[in-house]
């Protein structure tokens, strides 16, 4: 029977506690934590109230607990529902929460998007599965996961202001957006009522940016012309490139061409083709070197009189990656115009890299002057020069550089010796067909001689170690 009794008054004790906390009479503080209202239930009722929304509540319990509240009605003229667990255990002042946010659906959706904080799983996901989107927006592509149906509609839906929503907000929880509204599945949401106010109307103001009648091709130019990031700009310009080529596109492309980003200007002249050459050929001069060797290659795909020249003046740039390219793009066209510059450039004190690739374009354009400058080289004080021009040598070289191969031929290297000896045995095959003599060296050099051309033998043929030698075709 005392059981009994104990019972009872501790439920109306209880009960006594929790009433008096709810109508704030002069209660302990860890009473009101315990049995009192919780701050999340009082953030979601106040928030109703600010914004004229309806407030539903699910109990519980014998002292009748709130587990769910639920807001609805309109904000903004926009139909908003927000469902949120505010927890059946609050010991301790805690309130757990999950729920969703869910805003009508906005005309101007036609692509499924989601969008959540980047974490572990979605980490995994890029790997096995590949890349989410990428607006181009280096932090908030670092920060987010973005999935959708169609890459070129959600590009052109990530604007800046729609950036700035997203990423203010998706760490409550998961954004999903189609054509069946926005849903935001929450975590814990904080309990103040500026938290709840903000998302709600926030939650409208996406709506709004999706409820638009333009089109993707018509998002995708204003970005292309408004936004500050370039990044962003450059990813609605490659959209624009992969879409059928209308009036408007073209417009834009055009306008693109003029933009003071490199990145997106050279883009864009790329694909005018001739006019944006002007434009190229500036960024080949004066751009950062990633962008100028793309510059180069571009007209190296035009490949007219001025693109060539262009191209001939990349090859002075300060930059030696540019000034290699260069190089080879001129290769790669035949220009014969090219051979002062690159013999300028073989003979120079740049880089490594720039020599070579002067030496291997040489050898490609195979004139009288690129052998001349080549044969200058072969004894070079830089090793990879010297095998550089021996082995341009023996594809464009002839008789007449056989004197500056037999020199290297009689060095100390082992490489270039050997490269020399090879140089030779090309250029006696080239000339089998086309000229009269034989060429021939000796698999070892004898003791009373090296290699040294036989004025006197028949032919042209060589002498080695005093004596005449003929190969035998």
């Amino acid at each position: 029977m005392e059981f009994y009794i104990v019972m009872l008054m501790t439920m109306i004790i209880a009960f006594a506690l929790r009433v008096a906390a709810i109508k704030g009479d002069l209660v302990p503080s860890w009473v009101g934590r315990l049995f009192g209202r919780p701050k999340l239930e009082e953030a979601l009722t106040e928030a109703a109230a600010e914004l004229g929304l309806k407030v539903q509540f699910d109990k519980t319990s014998i002292l009748q607990r709130i587990n769910r509240i639920r807001l609805y009605g309109r904000v903004d003229g926009q139909e908003v529902s927000l469902e949120q667990d505010v927890g059946s255990v609050r010991g301790l002042g805690r309130d757990e929460a999950g729920g969703f946010l869910r805003i009508s659906p906005p005309r101007g959706v036609a692509h499924h998007i989601q969008v959540r904080r980047e974490d572990v799983v979605s980490g995994l996901k890029k790997l096995f599965v590949g890349a989410d989107i990428q607006t181009g927006d280096r932090a908030f592509d670092k920060a987010l996961r973005i999935e959708g149906d169609s890459e070129a509609g959600v590009i052109g839906v990530f604007d800046c202001e729609m950036r700035r929503l997203l990423y203010q907000r998706v760490g409550l929880g998961d954004w999903v957006v189609d054509g069946e509204g926005i849903r935001l599945k929450l975590g814990r949401l904080p309990p103040s009522v500026a938290t709840v106010t903000g998302l709600l109307r926030e939650g409208v103001e996406l709506s709004r940016h999706f409820d638009r009648d333009d089109s993707v091709e018509d998002r995708l130019c204003r970005n292309l012309r408004l936004e500050t990031n370039i990044g962003v700009r450059v990813r609605n310009l490659e959209m624009l490139l992969g879409t059928p080529r209308t009036h408007r596109i073209q417009l834009a492309i055009m306008d693109a061409a003029s933009d003071p980003a490199w990145d997106v200007s050279v883009r864009a002249a790329e694909a005018l083709g001739l006019e944006g050459q002007a434009r190229l050929a500036s960024a080949a001069a004066s751009a950062p070197p990633p962008i100028a060797k793309r510059a180069v290659a571009a007209l190296g795909r035009l490949n007219n009189e001025e693109a060539r020249a262009a191209v001939r003046m990349a090859i002075e740039h300060p930059d030696e990656t540019v000034a290699a390219s260069a190089a080879a793009t001129a290769a790669e066209l035949r220009d014969a115009g090219a051979v002062p510059a690159l013999g300028a450039a073989l003979s120079s004190s740049r880089g490594s890299a720039v020599r070579i690739a002067a030496a291997k374009a040489l050898g490609l354009l195979g004139s009288e002057a690129s052998r001349i400058a080549l044969a200058a080289r072969v004894q070079d004080g830089d090793p990879g020069v010297a095998l550089a021009a021996i082995a341009a040598l023996a594809r464009c070289g002839s008789v007449d550089d056989i004197v500056a191969l037999l020199d290297v031929e009689q060095g100390g290297d082992r490489k270039l010796r050997a490269a020399a000896r090879n140089a030779i045995a090309s250029i006696q095959a080239q000339l089998d067909s086309r000229e009269p003599g034989w060429l021939s060296v000796a698999e070892q050099q004898a003791a009373d001689g090296a290699l040294s051309l036989d004025t006197s033998a028949p032919m042209g043929s060589l002498s080695m170690g005093g004596r005449s030698a003929r190969s035998t075709g």
